[in-house]
């Protein structure tokens, strides 16, 4: 039997974690982030700090994520598959605050 998947609503709030993580490294350097677009382009910054975290990837799994809240288009592999890299982004900014 195949597991179901947590409800989409998990999904979203990962997402907003990542958001929320990347914010708040933001603010411990004195900079507010208040747009999608100011978001990637701190989230790039960070990336170029810390290549090894992926971390302009794991923003693109986190929206594509959030997409599929609202589209419900992604097979489960790739739902697990950005559940992870997602998670494992979220721990990593953690070390910066």
């Amino acid at each position: 039997m195949v597991e179901a998947l947590p409800k989409a609503t998990e999904y979203v709030k990962l997402r907003g974690a990542f958001v929320e993580m990347v914010k708040a490294v933001a603010a411990r350097r004195g900079l507010a982030l208040g747009t999608h677009r100011s978001i990637a382009e701190f989230t790039a910054e960070l990336h170029r700090e810390r290549p090894d975290w992926q971390l302009k990837e794991a923003f693109r799994h986190a929206e594509s994520l959030h997409v599929n809240f609202y589209e419900d288009h992604l097979p489960e592999d790739y739902v697990r598959e950005s559940e992870k890299v997602v998670r494992k982004a979220v721990e990593s900014l953690r070390a910066l605050l």
